[in-house]
């Protein structure tokens, strides 16, 4: 049972069509996990959110695929099931997958591109790997699989608090009132 017990380390990955759609970067998360060290990959299982070809492994490392996942309980469990969250996603604007994993204090590795950097700080609530580059993406699941106990716990903190912070519904109220006072012209001086 994928939830009992907690002898290897979770690493979670959201493939809507994912592994089929080139841009989705299915292929640099693949590279990135053959990367790892093997001692680290037999301590590991991949549980995958949504769908995809739902193969038994990813590079050596046995496979978990939940389908798709549709109400929010369900998912802050698949989230806070995971260590790590690997979005390596090619093209991004602000992704809600990154945006739900920081929320429920899962740290996530991503490539440093679109919106990216507007919800990850490298090293502070997550990890910013150079665009397309596999290498780094690997190195970023091995910095924070490798973290100890009391890093990790602060991580995962910082990741929890960065989202509830900058993206309370208060605050993000208060963006669009300010966005749409622009629009229509009450927030510019007139001549």
């Amino acid at each position: 049972m994928l939830f009992a017990t907690r002898s290897y380390r979770v690493i979670g990955f959201g493939a809507i069509g994912g592994d089929a759609v080139e841009r989705k970067g299915f292929l640099q998360l693949t590279q990135a996990l053959d990367i790892l060290p093997s001692s680290l990959k037999s301590q590991m299982q991949i549980i995958v959110f949504g769908k995809s070809a739902q193969q038994q492994e990813i590079a050596g490392i046995k496979a978990h695929f939940l389908g798709m996942l549709h109400d929010d309980h369900t998912l802050n469990l698949a989230y806070n099931a995971c260590d790590v969250f690997v979005t390596p996603s090619l093209a991004e604007n602000l992704s809600n997958a990154i945006m739900e994993s920081l929320s429920c204090g899962t740290p996530v590795v991503a490539f440093d591109l679109g919106g990216n950097g507007d919800m990850i700080t490298h090293k502070h609530n997550g990890y910013l790997a150079t665009p397309g580059d596999s290498s780094d993406l690997a190195l970023g699941i091995e910095w924070i699989l490798g973290l100890e106990s009391s890093a990790y716990e602060q991580l995962s903190h910082n990741a929890r608090t960065s989202i509830t912070q900058r993206f309370s519904p208060h605050l993000v109220g208060e963006q669009y009132i300010e966005s749409y006072k622009l629009l229509i012209g009450g927030g510019l001086e007139r001549n």
